[in-house]
């Protein structure tokens, strides 16, 4: 009878082990905006001589002012506006957009036009990655935007400011210099409106 028992809980823990073993976690791709946008940027410069860096969009997981925000990003836009010679006295120009997202396979737009919405960042310093404007943006002492966008750009309008990241919509706004890491709800190119 011992050696049922020993047998029979021998058989209970192993089962019980197996179980648990084989259960196993969903690991979750996730998305680093930064190596994204090198890759673009990358690939854009080994096709054209004459090209612009304007806007990267992300698209988190979560709301800023859930409980369950992490910071992990599922979906990334990046902008570039480039320039073809079609011949000795004219050009054209086209939108590029980039777009990744967790799961799926990456997809470009071409689009023949201009972008108009923000000054060229080729030249630009940006001294924080979309993760650490995160951080910064949820550390601040301010109300968060019930939002999961930030677009990292600068914009075009009176005063001159570095590159920004801008997380939420157009009911609210974070703005965290891409430089400083300064967090302003006043939006820096046009303070005079807020």
């Amino acid at each position: 009878m011992k050696k049922f028992y020993f047998i029979f809980t021998f058989i209970v823990m192993f089962c019980a082990m197996s179980c648990t073993c084989s259960k196993q976690e969903e690991v979750k791709e996730q998305i680093k905006v930064e190596d994204l946008v090198s890759t673009d940027y990358a690939y854009v410069d080994s096709l054209y001589n004459h090209y612009r860096f304007y806007e990267v969009t992300a698209k988190f997981e979560n709301y800023f002012d859930s409980e369950s925000t992490n910071g992990n990003i599922e979906a990334v836009n990046s902008v570039f506006q480039v320039i073809t010679q079609i011949d000795s006295t004219s050009a054209d120009s086209h939108v590029l957009t980039f777009i990744h997202m967790v799961g799926q396979k990456d997809t470009l737009i071409v689009e023949h036009g201009f972008w108009v919405e923000n000054f060229p960042m080729n030249d630009e310093k940006i001294e924080l990655t979309f993760e650490e404007a995160y951080n910064k943006m949820m550390s601040a002492n301010c109300v968060k935007p019930h939002s999961k966008m930030c677009v990292l750009r600068k914009e075009v309008g009176p005063i001159d400011t570095n590159v920004q990241y801008i997380f939420g919509n157009q009911q609210a706004q974070v703005y965290v210099d891409a430089v400083t890491g300064n967090v302003s709800l006043t939006n820096p190119v046009f303070p005079a409106e807020e």
